[in-house]
């Protein structure tokens, strides 16, 4: 704990000096979040709220009912899945542009917005090529997941046990998980690399992204940290969730998604911190 307590206390101040960035991200996550979800939601509502199916949903998730839903509307799913690959589209985009702004303004010290947007635009496009790399082992990873996890059939009818299939199932899921965050980390200290050295191509920085991961500073203090922190985040989440109902749940949830963002910022800020000392 003494670790994580050198780790996080000056990112910490850091964090709180920048709190024209925290309230920004809280804001425009929300209008982002209601101009792409509320048209999703919308249409959804009018096409089935006349129906049984609508009141089963509101009742709770259900599985079964949603494959009904998905069965019996079979006009209305292009739209649902357009309507989510824009959401989809909208998150990525802007995820990579204020994850340029996040580390903008964390590496140069200054907690100016001006400095969070001319960040986020000059770095934009390095940004998305990264995310798109990321993307794409994704699927390639999940691709070779599928194949590993239906090579022997998945017809239930013609298992003999199904035991088996479930526990490929978990193995797959967990492999996958585990590589995945481990992707992750490595993107995360890249696009410090990138912004840092400012190289033109990113290759160089993905090379000094993965190296910084298997030193003392990049599985301790960050990986550490940020699982310590995600884990609180989310514990937090489960003390609140289901506690209190209508308006005050939705107060909750505004201070779920500023905790959130707030960890967001942390989390950079210990990068950071990190790679800054150890490029010293």
């Amino acid at each position: 704990m003494d670790k994580v307590r050198e780790y996080t206390r000056s990112p910490l101040k850091s964090t709180f000096q920048n709190w024209r960035t925290i309230i920004l991200l809280f804001i425009l996550t929300n209008l982002l979040t209601l101009l792409a979800v509320q048209p999703l939601v919308s249409g959804l509502k009018a096409s089935l709220e006349t129906t049984v199916l609508y009141q089963d949903l509101a009742r709770g998730f259900d599985f079964t009912t949603l494959a009904d839903v998905i069965r019996n509307n079979t006009t209305l799913m292009p739209s649902f899945f357009g309507n989510l690959g824009l959401v989809l589209i909208v998150s990525i985009l802007w995820n990579v542009l204020s994850s340029a702004g996040i580390i903008g303004v964390l590496l140069h010290h200054n907690n100016q917005l001006s400095r969070f947007w001319s960040s986020g635009s000059i770095y934009f496009f390095r940004f998305f090529r990264l995310a798109l790399y990321y993307l794409l082992v994704l699927s390639v990873l999940g691709f070779l997941g599928y194949k590993f996890f239906a090579k022997d059939g998945l017809n239930i009818l013609q298992l003999e046990n199904e035991d088996f299939l479930i526990s490929r199932f978990y193995l797959v899921f967990f492999f996958f998980l585990a590589l995945a965050s481990i992707l992750k980390y490595c993107i995360d200290s890249t696009k410090v690399y990138i912004q840092q050295k400012d190289h033109p191509l990113i290759h160089f920085d993905i090379q000094s992204g993965f190296r910084f991961l298997f030193t003392k500073e990049g599985s301790i203090g960050y990986g550490l940290t940020s699982l310590l922190l995600i884990l609180t985040l989310f514990l937090t989440y489960l003390f609140l969730q289901g506690a209190i109902s209508g308006v005050i749940a939705t107060l909750i949830g505004q201070a779920v998604l500023l905790i959130r963002v707030t960890s967001r910022v942390l989390r950079n800020a210990i990068l950071v911190k990190l790679i800054d000392e150890r490029s010293r």
